[in-house]
């Protein structure tokens, strides 16, 4: 599911740190987390490689599972 595919993303840090590198609230990262609600494509957008600091990276594609 969505939410494993956003952990897996930050499984070596922190989801405070992670979610102030994307900006996100850590409340709001833990929820995306736990599939309690599907992310704004704002959000997917903030996980890709341009976005994201010191080794982080998606593509929307991969997250939203598309073929």
């Amino acid at each position: 599911m969505l939410g494993e595919q956003i952990r897996e993303i930050r499984k070596k840090h922190h989801q405070t740190v992670f979610s102030y590198l994307i900006g996100v609230s850590q409340g709001t990262l833990s929820e995306l987390e736990k599939n309690k609600y599907n992310p704004s494509l704002e959000t997917i957008l903030k996980l890709t490689p341009t976005k994201i600091k010191k080794g982080f990276s998606a593509r929307p594609s991969s997250i939203m599972q598309v073929k």
